[in-house]
């Protein structure tokens, strides 16, 4: 399935203004960026892998590049669900 209009233009925009050699988790802002907005506004879209890898391979983002973002969007949904769970607990 496909990205929405404005989830896919945000995730273009950090591909091509993003730093797309830097892999050190928490150092990239964009990306967090975008896992951050569509959390809020489109959290189906954290799903749609093949979506973002088909845009970063059109714009040339390296195999290591690709893994990480992958990791870090994989993980963004299911880190918020485990920490609403967490503080639900008593």
């Amino acid at each position: 399935m496909a990205l929405s209009e404005e989830a896919t233009q945000r995730f273009v925009d950090y591909v091509e203004h993003g730093d797309m050699t830097d892999t050190t988790f928490g150092h990239d802002d964009a990306l967090l960026a975008f896992a951050a907005w569509a959390l809020v506004h489109d959290p189906t879209a954290l799903r749609r892998t093949f979506a973002f890898e088909g845009i970063m391979t059109e714009h040339g983002v390296n195999e290591n590049k690709m893994r990480y973002v992958h990791a870090v969007l994989g993980v963004a949904l299911p880190l918020i669900e485990a920490y609403e769970r967490e503080r639900s607990l008593p």
